[in-house]
């Protein structure tokens, strides 16, 4: 019997990976990289899992507590997608006033070292 995932598309089988995602909030847009998927070897189709599309649109709103100006355009989640996947909660307890947005080249990013103190904090004074 054969387990593997298959496209609905064209049937090839679908391979764990890493892609990017655009997503967003009212008006505001943004694009995600590093983000987990179900990619097709086949037609290239990208399946994102219901909890990955939750970080993604829960990601997009937070963003809306900046100024217009400071939201990032771009984002890469590479450094940190897997805390979100490890600490479910991770995403309702980030306060994004209280970490740094870091730009290199209009790519914007968390630095994971801060969220990983972020968090230990937060866990030491829940």
């Amino acid at each position: 019997m054969n387990n593997k995932l298959r496209c609905f598309l064209c049937g090839e089988e679908l391979k764990e990976g890493i892609s990017d995602v655009r997503a967003g909030w009212g008006r505001y847009r943004v694009r995600f990289y590093g983000v987990r998927a179900l990619i097709c070897e086949g037609c290239g189709d990208t399946i994102f899992s219901k909890y990955d599309v939750y970080i993604v649109q829960s990601l997009s709103k937070l963003f809306l507590e900046l100024s217009f100006e400071n939201r990032p355009k771009k984002m890469d989640l590479t450094n940190i997608y897997d805390l979100f996947i490890e600490d479910k909660n991770l995403i309702h307890s980030i306060d994004i006033n209280n970490l740094n947005l870091y730009e290199k080249e209009g790519i914007f990013s968390f630095d994971r070292r801060e969220i990983e103190v972020y968090l230990n904090s937060n866990i030491m004074h829940a």
